[in-house]
């Protein structure tokens, strides 16, 4: 009867811990909707204009909304990491690195 008692608040515990992390999860996907997607599309193309890494700065399906997606051609110098934000409102940023762009003559 001990142990059966004692299931009980480990049960609660983790219920508890689950909760948490769903809810942090929801708020660190950074998720919006495509209206705010744009808007902060156009806010990071403006902090990250002048660096000459990126190639792109675009709208991209993340979870159940949209986040503002960075293309670099390499990997940032570290004094310029701090120039992309994370995040911008709910939007959340993300950079990858998909090398240089360049437009297909047909």
């Amino acid at each position: 009867m001990e142990m059966h008692s004692s299931k009980k608040p480990i049960k609660k515990l983790i219920e508890n811990i689950m909760e948490i992390l769903v809810s942090f999860s929801e708020q660190s996907t950074g998720v919006g909707d495509i209206e705010s997607a744009e808007k902060a599309r156009e806010e990071v193309l403006e902090q990250v204009r002048d660096l000459e890494e990126v190639e792109g700065v675009g709208i991209s399906p993340s979870g159940k909304g949209y986040k503002v997606k960075v293309n670099l051609s390499a990997p940032l110098p570290r004094e310029d990491r701090k120039k992309v934000p994370k995040q911008v409102g709910k939007v959340s940023v993300t950079t990858e690195v998909t090398g240089s762009v360049a437009a297909l003559c047909r």
